[in-house]
């Protein structure tokens, strides 16, 4: 009976870091500067606006 729930704790233990590791590799590693981002939105704004303006008239 000992033996049983240690190889399932090791079994578990097994699936645990393979998940995360699988997580891990698949997660996006995306790294925005924020001040570009706010040069982004500046720059958009008023591009967003006027397409707005032309689509809407």
């Amino acid at each position: 009976m000992g033996r049983k729930l240690f190889l399932l704790f090791c079994a578990s233990v097994l699936l645990v870091s393979a998940m995360s590791v699988c997580a891990a590799a698949e997660a996006p590693s995306l790294t925005i500067d924020e001040e570009a981002l706010e040069g982004l939105s500046a720059l958009e704004g008023p591009l967003r606006i006027e397409w707005g303006l032309y689509k809407n008239t």
